[in-house]
């Protein structure tokens, strides 16, 4: 830029006039004006003149080395040694020391937002941090959260105050999150939020927290698991296949529980049920690793499969208003030795003692109506048995494979037995069937070996004993030989028109049977496992064998 100088301001000096040395003025001029108001004034040759610079507008001057000119700068801008405080320059610092000084933050590599209130941002460093007001939404797909395609990346979140809800699937398959900041404020967290965080240990509920969602936190790397006082619901499958939680502390507050909330857990010892609880839900505590339980007062049903292959639990406790246990309930828990089921108590499901083989004592109460089949089937460890007339009906299997059983009682009011529902008690001697029975099915006694007699009520109008022998009462059918009956030889009677399934299976005694022709068919395993036998007289009549008839 030049500055406009007056005819009056330039002077022309004669050869005696001695030019001001100005060099070291504009120098010091140069470095004590602001840069952005320095400039170059060239002074043509012709017309060398002293300059003076109006204050505030100090130039920097480059006078060509011929013709330096003679420059004036009036008293009151000549510049001070100390330069005014605002003009002074920036401290220069060097690109290294910069960067070594500034403060460390992470780059924000992804952003954007939730909704209208809520927002988001995963740094370089991998924390994830959800912010703003309100709750995220509850209709998210496994993949529909914005950073699931940058998922591997994420390994810590931080929910800042102002969010109320984790929505669902917020977090699913953050294989690598191994830390998790939750502020009070959050009330709820919904279903699948942290499913498979499999690097994640350790999570803080806050307490304002009233409910947790389906499978919130199933499959995670959790190892304990403490809920506060004021959740109130868990849902299903909510801590199922934590392979490494070993305690779990439920609040009293809690008054709900899903279906295999915790199904899975094998290394979990024990927990504390709340006395809120009315119902122990389906597969509750399937596959876990509990030694023992209390069910606390007010339970009133325990769903099927709550506690099957807990195959450590060896002590259960229940309470006295319980009136149902589900299908396979206790179904493969092989330590349990002993189980009081306490008077009040109506139904026991299908399977749901099934394979509780250390199982020694069992007390059947009296208001006991309805058991299902297979429910004590291989309770091996049982040895004494007293059925409740109550039940009405002993199903398909209920005690079949009891093989210490010795001593049976089955109770008057009992109106059928069915089929099977004690083979394989094999340390069994004796059994009398009641006078209310009007219906026995087929093998109900098969393969006891040790069986040596089977007795009829007196009073019985549908079925006698022969000798030990369990026929109809019409002596038409033989329902069942008793596998250690006394003989070498049994002749069947000639009023006897049928046989049943495996009404000789296992007779260990047996050498020869006589088969009458009033016998038509020879049923399906009717000599099964009968070692012994060596020698079958068959009569005229016969026109059927089944399948397996004489195996073995």
């Amino acid at each position: 830029a030049s500055i406009p100088v007056s005819a009056e301001e330039i002077s022309a000096p004669t050869e005696e006039t001695q030019p001001i040395q100005t060099e070291p003025a504009v120098t010091e001029l140069s470095e004590t004006v602001p840069e952005e108001t320095q400039a170059a004034v060239t002074v043509p040759e012709e017309t060398q003149a002293a300059v003076t610079v109006p204050e505030g507008t100090q130039p920097a001057v480059t006078v060509p080395e011929e013709t330096q000119p003679a420059v004036t700068v009036p008293e009151e801008t000549q510049p001070a040694d100390t330069v005014p405080e605002e003009t002074q320059p920036a401290e220069t610092i060097s690109v290294e020391t910069a960067v070594s000084q500034a403060p460390a933050v992470a780059a924000k590599v992804l952003s954007g937002t939730i909704g209208e209130n809520l927002s988001w941002s995963l740094d370089d460093e991998g924390t994830l941090t959800i912010s703003g007001t309100g709750s995220m939404p509850s209709n998210w797909g496994t993949q529909s959260a914005p950073w699931y395609a940058s998922r591997d990346q994420v390994k810590a979140l931080v929910v800042e105050s102002g969010v109320t809800s984790i929505g669902k699937c917020a977090f699913y398959r953050c294989s690598n999150l191994s830390s998790v900041s939750l502020t009070e404020g959050l009330t709820s967290i919904e279903d699948y939020a942290f499913q498979y965080c499999s690097a994640l240990s350790s999570v803080t509920i806050p307490s304002g927290v009233v409910s947790i969602g389906a499978s919130a936190f199933a499959d995670t790397g959790l190892t304990s698991v403490t809920l506060l006082e004021g959740l109130e619901s868990l849902g299903g499958s909510v801590f199922s296949s934590c392979d490494n939680l070993t305690s779990v502390v439920l609040p009293q507050s809690l008054t709900s529980i899903g279906a295999s909330a915790f199904s899975g857990c094998g290394k979990l010892i024990t927990v504390n049920l709340p006395a809120g609880l009315t119902e122990i839900p389906k597969a509750l505590f399937s596959s876990a690793g509990l030694t023992s339980i209390t069910i606390p007062e007010g339970v009133t049903a325990i769903g099927e499969n709550a506690f099957n292959w807990c195959q450590k639990l060896n002590n259960v406790t229940l309470p006295s208003t319980l009136k149902t246990i589900g299908d396979s309930a206790f179904k493969y828990c092989e330590k349990l030795a002993a189980v009081t089921l306490p008077e009040g108590l109506t139904t026991v499901g299908a399977y749901a003692f099934d394979n509780c083989s250390s199982m020694a004592t069992l007390i059947l109460p009296s208001t006991l109506t309805s058991i299902g089949e297979g429910s004590f089937r291989q309770c091996r460890g049982l040895t004494t048995l007293s059925i409740p007339g109550t039940i009405g009906v002993i199903p398909k299997g209920a005690f079949s494979y009891c093989q210490d059983l010795v001593a049976l009682t089955i109770g008057e009011g009992i109106t059928s037995i069915g089929e099977e529902a004690f083979t394989v008690c094999r340390a069994l001697r004796e059994a009398t069937i009641p006078s209310t029975v009007t219906s026995i099915g087929a093998g109900v006694f098969a393969d006891c070996d040790n069986l040596a007699a089977i007795h009829v009520a007196e009073g019985n109008e549908t079925f006698a004993s022969q000798d030990g022998v369990l026929f109809s009462v019409d002596g038409k059918t033989l329902l069942q030989y008793p596998a250690a009956k006394t003989g070498a030889e049994y002749v069947i009677p000639a009023s006897v028109t049928a046989l049943s399934e495996k009404a000789f299976s296992e007779s260990k005694n047996l050498t020869k049977v006589t088969i009458p022709g009033s016998i038509s068919v020879v049923p399906h395993r009717a000599f099964w496992g009968s070692w012994s036998l060596t020698e079958v007289v068959l009569n005229e009549g016969i026109t059927e064998i089944g399948g397996y008839a004489f195996y073995g």
